[in-house]
């Protein structure tokens, strides 16, 4: 069911400076990026849970964990699901790796649940790729 909804990205105020050409340019791409790929294709409401994305002792990302972890929550009853969002694990996971965590939780959800995929990162251009890509991969929002 959609909603038709396009996602809104909060304009710059008076108080928000963009200091060159190149930030500025990034940040076009960003919003376009955002208001182009990025709709809404549910009503987002009740209990949504930012997952943590379990990892193996050397490192890497225990994806049969993570399925487990998915399956667990949309049993209990979870709205939605959050990958890769507020919990900390995005500073440690390659671009790859976190893109390959919001593929997994997409295709592991099924379109059970709303997902919503943590694109947040340090430099912006990453952002872009990030959020890019989860939208090709099927993310409800970013």
């Amino acid at each position: 069911m959609s909603t038709g909804r396009k996602l809104r990205l909060i304009e710059c105020s008076g108080d928000c400076v963009l200091r060159n050409s190149y930030t500025v340019a990034l940040y076009e791409n960003l919003k376009h990026s955002l208001l182009l790929y990025m709709t809404i294709h549910t009503r987002l409401g009740g209990s949504i849970v930012a997952i943590v994305t379990p990892m193996n002792t050397d490192g890497t990302v225990d994806y049969d964990s993570l399925g487990r972890l998915v399956e667990w929550h949309i049993s209990e009853g979870t709205d939605g699901i959050v990958a890769v969002g507020t919990t900390g694990e995005s500073a440690t996971l390659s671009v790859s790796e976190h893109l390959e965590v919001i593929r997994q939780v997409i295709a592991k959800v099924d379109g059970r649940v709303p997902v919503i995929a943590g694109t947040g990162a340090n430099a912006t251009s990453e952002a872009i790729v990030l959020t890019r890509a989860a939208a090709e991969a099927g993310a409800d929002a970013c």
